[in-house]
């Protein structure tokens, strides 16, 4: 059994705690967060160890697997500190708020003794991985064409109010995009490919003088292979809503919405290929696929097959995500990647 820490036991910890816990290969050993009330209550429902610093992480030799599950502007540096120990890293999304850190956390994993895996969790999901399966086994599709993603979410001033460090652009790195949407405009990636430039603009719409982030963005994607995508997204709706991701193809478009793969035929009804498991952790917007993430990881990490989401695989959507921002940032300009 491979001993994992959870490295900050805010919103998303618990659920990587769950999965662990779960986990046929994993168990976990300590809880870590510098709020001490939040790291003795995971340890008391979990009966671990409560840890307060995360050098006694690093120095630990029982664990053998991280889970940085800290605010953004920490993730890479954590995740450097923990690779050169030896461990083997969980990291969140995003995996990096600039180009800078992107290449140190890229220099980090090649000299690194332990694995890193990026959480995109979503790539798991059931409707997912059937649409991917049937992409590479049905030959009358015809040429992917196009790809959209929509994403309606809420996010007010009682949330930001909870985590100071959301809402800034030097903790954050932003809000919607970097947060909330990431994995979204990741599996627009999954599908399509590379982008290699990109047109985004973004706002803040809901909270002007509340976060200095955006809370509302569209982005026109030139993809390597010619696919267009186009992705709009706000947190400035009444409540949060499952995103929707279509796939438009030369013979029919798939259409991946309310946890449901649709397929869309000519002059036909919608036809159910799936639906996703519902979520048994974390919240249902988050998806289903933690679990299934991290026992595939840690089955992998005991040598029992599995598998895990690489830096490398993660790269297109963490260089776009940067890309957008640079867009966005500059009156919507061209941004090649």
């Amino acid at each position: 059994m491979l001993n994992a820490c959870i490295v900050g036991f805010g919103a998303i910890g618990p659920t990587h705690a769950q999965a662990v816990a779960a986990a046929e290969h994993g168990q976990i050993y300590a809880i870590c967060d510098c709020n001490k009330e939040r790291a003795d209550k995971g340890a008391e429902q979990y009966n671990c160890r409560a840890l307060y610093d995360f050098d006694e992480v690093l120095t630990e030799d029982t664990i053998q697997v991280v889970h940085i599950c800290t605010p953004h502007y920490l993730h890479v540096d954590m995740a450097c500190r923990a690779l050169s120990a030896g461990k083997h890293v969980v990291l969140e999304k995003p995996a990096a708020l600039n180009q800078a850190d992107l290449n140190r956390l890229m220099e980090a994993e090649k000299t690194a003794n332990g694995t890193l895996c990026i959480n995109l969790q979503n790539r798991f999901n059931n409707c997912i991985q059937t649409l991917l399966n049937t992409i590479k086994t049905d030959d009358s599709l015809g040429a992917l064409v196009g790809v959209t993603g929509t994403q309606f979410w809420q996010r007010d001033e009682h949330y930001y109010g909870k985590s100071p460090w959301h809402g800034r652009w030097d903790t954050e790195g932003g809000s919607l995009l970097c947060n909330q949407a990431l994995h979204l405009i990741d599996l627009m990636h999954v599908f399509a490919g590379k982008a290699n430039a990109v047109r985004t603009s973004f706002s803040n719409k809901a909270l002007e003088g509340v976060i200095e982030t955006e809370d509302t963005s569209d982005s026109l994607l030139f993809f390597e292979n010619g696919v267009r995508g186009v992705f709009f997204g706000s947190n400035a709706y009444t409540t949060s809503n499952s995103v929707t991701l279509e796939l438009n193809f030369e013979n029919v478009q798939f259409r991946y919405a309310d946890r449901t793969l649709y397929k869309i035929s000519s002059n036909a009804p919608a036809e159910i290929i799936c639906t996703d498991q519902h979520p048994v952790d974390g919240k249902l917007v988050w998806g289903s696929g933690h679990r299934l993430l991290i026992d595939d990881f840690y089955r992998y990490l005991s040598g029992k097959g599995g598998s895990y989401i690489s830096l490398e695989s993660a790269l297109p959507s963490a260089k776009t995500l940067l890309a957008m921002y640079e867009s966005g940032k500059n009156g919507g300009k061209l941004v090649h990647i």
